[in-house]
């Protein structure tokens, strides 16, 4: 085994973190660099269990105090899996033989917990406050149209381009990028495609080019994660159920939630994970196989939940 001294846990976590995909960077990121400042200088089997199970009950605890969280569990919840994969690539690489965080008990939900997407009456508070309440409701009521219609992942929304607009299939091309490392296409109304080609093109103030974003503000620069965290932190502020104290804390996933719902409400489960991009799983009794959804199915669907033309026909 190589020597654990030539890999402290600060530099090794820094090691991990250049490995890991942007999104699971990103999500990991605060839980990493707490591991590394905590730990600086330690060996990698110097790390005992009992301190990461105190570490764990600081973030819990953090998460509280920032409000993020109705509980904290899942801040809790995600610093485990960050630390049991720092020493579970460290065992791969021959610099340790025991994983300390996997005695570390993940929090057990102790009451249920609704999931569940928007109600209409928490949509239109919501298409109230961005259209009333921020610097640029064009933008934004794009922006939260696009989310209810597609139910694209920020990620996915951020990465669109005027090469993303199929007017042949009146699909919107999506990206999935690190999440599986494919794509898919997504059909909308003649509406939200028109929108986004009159939006960018006026924004851009010229005919558009395959490579020019489609989000973006009145400088004709394109948004970025910021710009959806600032929008939901006004959001929040401005809608007293989507805030603290509220049912509901918002943030945009909650609009792939809320896509999602109507979509399966509308045609079933297999057009819902079809217009999610998920493959379906196999369920007791479902031949997965004969019940994966068609694009068609999608494209009538979303017809059915917006009751309007759809582009490309």
């Amino acid at each position: 085994m190589v020597s654990a001294d030539a890999w402290p846990v600060d530099r090794y976590v820094e090691q991990v973190r250049t490995g890991l995909a942007p999104t699971t960077a990103r999500g990991w990121s605060t839980y990493l660099t707490l591991l590394g400042s905590e730990f600086q200088g330690r060996r990698l089997d110097e790390v005992l269990t009992a301190e990461l199970e105190a570490l764990a009950r600081r973030v819990q605890t953090d998460a509280l105090r920032r409000a993020v969280s109705r509980d904290g569990l899942s801040a809790r919840e995600g610093f485990i899996t960050a630390a049991r994969a720092v020493w579970r690539r460290a065992i791969a690489d021959d610099l340790t033989k025991h994983n300390p965080a996997l005695a570390v008990t993940k929090p057990t939900r102790t009451r249920a917990r609704e999931r569940r997407g928007l109600s209409p009456g928490e949509v239109s508070e919501l298409w109230e406050s961005i259209a009333l309440r921020t610097a640029d409701p064009e933008l934004g009521l794009t922006v939260l149209r696009l989310a209810l219609e597609t139910g694209m992942r920020r990620a996915e929304m951020l990465g669109l381009t005027a090469a993303s607009l199929e007017k042949a299939s009146g699909c919107i091309r999506v990206e999935t990028g690190a999440k599986n490392g494919s794509h898919r296409q997504q059909p909308v109304t003649m509406t939200l495609f028109d929108t986004l080609t009159e939006l960018a093109t006026a924004r851009h103030g010229r005919a558009l080019s395959p490579s020019d974003p489609l989000l973006v503000n009145r400088r004709g620069q394109p948004i970025t994660r910021r710009w959806f965290e600032n929008t939901a932190a006004r959001v929040r502020a401005d809608v007293p159920g989507l805030g603290p104290g509220g049912d509901l804390w918002f943030t945009w996933h909650l609009t792939r939630h809320t896509a999602g719902a109507r979509i399966e409400r509308a045609s079933g489960y297999s057009v819902a994970a079809k217009f999610l991009g998920h493959t379906p799983s196999g369920r007791s009794g479902v031949t997965v196989l004969y019940t994966q959804a068609t694009l068609d199915e999608v494209r009538l669907a979303v017809k059915k939940v917006w009751q309007e033309p759809m582009a490309g026909m």
